[in-house]
């Protein structure tokens, strides 16, 4: 499986890699991380560097895009450099935006509640401000798969196509 990732000093990035390996751990499969610049172009360029370098035996199967803008990069790059994306190799972006349903095929996502992240952000800011701040409090808010079709089911798909 690819990751391709905005850059890795950002606290978010180190977060969704750690849990991304170890969700990949528990079921064999193996992470590289393909690091980029927080824009489509810069992940469009890294991600068809790395497909261009892997021979047949070290393609992944997989990518998942950390963001809206890795998601685009990578979506380019994956139709460009031949793949079909849901069919031949699976594709899967954090965050849900408008636009992804509208895609060909449409991208299946990890949907965030920001209404919900904003409350609690406005929280601690108020927490702060009246002196009780919980420095280095973790708060973990649930997510949401919303499945599409750019992921393969391999359980029908036992064959994938060059």
């Amino acid at each position: 499986m690819a990751a391709v990732s905005y850059p890795s000093s950002w606290p978010t990035c180190k977060a969704r890699i750690t849990g991304l390996r170890e969700a990949a751990e528990r079921c064999g499969a193996d992470v590289t991380v393909v690091e980029c610049d927080n824009n489509p172009e810069s992940a469009y360029e890294n991600m068809s560097r790395k497909l261009q370098e892997s021979d047949g035996s070290s393609r992944c199967d997989a990518v998942f895009a950390l963001n809206t803008m890795m998601a685009m990069g990578s979506f380019r790059a994956l139709q460009e450099n031949g793949f079909h994306i849901g069919r031949d190799i699976s594709l899967i972006a954090m965050d849900d935006f408008d636009w992804a349903p509208m895609l060909t095929p449409p991208l299946t996502v990890i949907s965030q509640n920001m209404d919900e992240i904003g409350r609690q952000a406005g929280r601690f800011v108020v927490d702060a401000i009246r002196g009780n701040a919980l420095a280095g409090q973790n708060l973990i808010i649930p997510v949401r798969l919303i499945e599409r079709r750019s992921c393969v089911n391999w359980n029908e798909n036992t064959e994938r196509s060059s």
